[in-house]
């Protein structure tokens, strides 16, 4: 399947929306998926009380998918890149569709990584 998508706006460097098709626990499935920076998220994650200001932060990466089976059905994709890119939006989708234990829920991995506003 090719790693072809529909952007929902224009992609940002910390944050990207958009659809794209995948198999999901062995059925079809429309994503609506929000890719963002890990950093980007921390950063909403202060704005919004989640995380207090000057207090350090670990944060894993993690791909969450929302327990409604809506459709297109929401996914969100937090990554520990510098910014987002064409080139990594695909690799997203790639990896994504290749990921054979994905289920609802969140799935955190990787190592951690050390914020502080």
């Amino acid at each position: 399947m090719p790693a072809d998508y529909h952007l929902l706006q224009p992609i940002q460097a910390q944050l990207a929306r958009f659809r794209f098709d995948a198999t999901f626990q062995n059925k079809p499935v429309h994503w609506q998926a929000e890719l963002l920076t890990l950093e980007y998220y921390y950063q909403r994650g202060v704005e919004s009380g989640l995380y207090a200001k000057e207090a350090v932060v670990s944060l894993q990466q993690f791909i969450e998918i929302a327990p409604q089976e809506s459709d297109p059905r929401p996914i969100r994709i937090v990554l520990a890149l510098p910014q987002i890119t064409r080139a990594s939006l695909l690799k997203t989708i790639i990896m994504i569709r290749n990921y054979k234990r994905l289920h609802t829920g969140r799935h955190s991995y990787g190592d951690y990584f050390e914020f502080r506003s």
